[in-house]
């Protein structure tokens, strides 16, 4: 810690100005009595610390973590009804339907336009706050399995859904969930 009289200040803030120091936790209980989705497969994945030394196109990270999630579920990505992905922008989103497996290389915007069951939330067009936007698309994904998704809720409630969220840092790591309705 630096001395009390230390000037802490990063120019040109002003102390006031600065975000204060804080650790953080969120947690989302789906259900006490089965009654709600349940998590039947999670995955992660860490792509090279260096970003020069990344795929920034294929993300290695977000294609291991969904893998990984799918594995645990014992499902194929053929199986994905909902696809809810947490990138800052549609172009990242774009990125990790495709490194998901969710879409081809390249085919990635027609499949995200033509498909209701791709972030039904609105995504990143629904603001990303990050950390927490793969917490928002998990939720929004139990939602929907739940047949709760407001006015954005699929015709049909998926019996799988799959979030997706990765780091800030061109996706250097990445988590998955596969849910299933019960």
């Amino acid at each position: 810690a630096p001395p009390a009289d230390a000037d802490t200040r990063v120019a040109p803030l002003r102390p006031a100005e600065l975000g204060a120091t804080a650790d953080a936790a969120a947690a989302v209980v789906l259900g006490l009595h089965g009654d709600g989705p349940r998590v039947a497969g999670v995955g992660h994945g860490t792509d090279r610390a260096r970003i020069g030394d990344r795929d920034l196109v294929e993300l290695p990270a977000v294609r291991d973590a969904v893998a990984a999630a799918l594995r645990a579920a014992h499902r194929d990505v053929s199986d994905v009804g909902l696809a809810e992905l947490a990138g800052p922008t549609l172009f990242d989103e774009i990125l990790i339907l495709e490194a998901a497996g969710l879409a081809g290389p390249g085919e990635g915007f027609g499949v995200y336009a033509d498909n209701v069951w791709v972030n039904p939330s609105g995504g990143a067009a629904a603001g990303d706050c990050f950390p927490c936007s793969g917490l928002l698309r998990f939720v929004a994904a139990v939602r929907q399995l739940r047949g709760d998704g407001g006015d954005r809720q699929l015709a049909t409630p998926p019996a799988v859904g799959l979030a997706v969220a990765g780091s800030t840092v061109a996706q250097q790591t990445a988590t998955a969930v596969v849910l299933e309705r019960t």
